[in-house]
């Protein structure tokens, strides 16, 4: 069953010049049946990029050859932390060649583009996440978007991967494990600060200069600032991976369950 030209206009518009390409077609659902409305809803996205990333063609890699083992040589490892969990091991495969390539920067580029799309649009963020879009859809959706917005081959083969794997809908945490791996090795730490109320430039001061001396003088502090009345007061940092719950809330709570302990 073919796409129909108001879904081929919706899903690529935006992303190939009118034809430049062949569009997949779906499979056959039942008309109106819900899988069928999920499945035209999940195609038709329009996801926005990066407007700096030009058109060029990217080749994508023969993705289980590739990337399986692109990971076999013996560069450095990321972090033994990261590979505890499954997006953990694809963000280190892929970083640990990526490094050794010298194109660490570019696939960063890359995968921060795809998380500010999946963030941007829901379309994008149901494609991804969808079952009803067959495995081969999302491969030549995925390969025209690396063709358009000039991805690394890296980055693709990941894309190619995770979709043959069936794991898609773990890309954003792929990137935020690659996202880690990336900071630690540029010795950058992430920080959240969460307060009641906006902070005083002075008061930003203090908190950067306390937080540069715990995390160290090598530290590069990237310091987020957030504001929850929640707390009530007082602070919530996130240093890297450690919470500091300094609130009046989180007092109030300790003090509570002090007070309702038995005797």
């Amino acid at each position: 069953m073919a796409l129909s030209p108001v879904s081929r206009r919706l899903l690529f518009s935006s992303l190939i010049p009118r034809g430049q390409l062949a569009v997949p077609s779906l499979s056959y659902c039942p008309s109106g049946s819900a899988f069928a409305s999920q499945q035209r809803a999940s195609l038709a996205f329009a996801p926005r990029l990066t407007p700096s990333l030009s058109p060029a063609a990217t080749p994508l890699l023969c993705s289980r050859l590739a990337f399986s083992t692109a990971s076999g040589g013996k560069a450095d490892q990321p972090g033994e932390a990261a590979n505890q969990t499954l997006e953990g091991r694809y963000a280190s495969a892929l970083f640990r060649v990526v490094k050794k390539k010298n194109q660490l920067e570019k696939v960063y580029g890359d995968l921060e583009s795809m998380k500010s799309a999946l963030k941007d649009s829901s379309e994008f963020r149901l494609f991804v996440d969808s079952p009803a879009v067959s495995v081969q859809q999302k491969l030549d959706v995925l390969k025209h978007l690396a063709n358009r917005y000039k991805f690394d081959a890296f980055t693709a083969n990941l894309l190619a991967t995770l979709v043959e794997n069936r794991r898609l809908p773990m890309l954003v945490r792929v990137i935020d494990a690659f996202d880690a791996m990336y900071r630690k090795e540029k010795g950058e730490v992430k920080c959240t600060v969460t307060s009641a109320g906006p902070l005083s430039p002075q008061q930003q001061k203090e908190v950067v200069a306390a937080l540069q001396k715990r995390a160290g003088s090598h530290a590069r502090l990237i310091v987020d600032y957030v504001v929850s009345p929640q707390i009530m007061g007082g602070l919530v940092v996130r240093l890297g991976e450690q919470v500091l719950d300094f609130s009046v809330a989180s007092r109030l709570e300790r003090l509570q369950s002090q007070l309702l302990a038995p005797l």
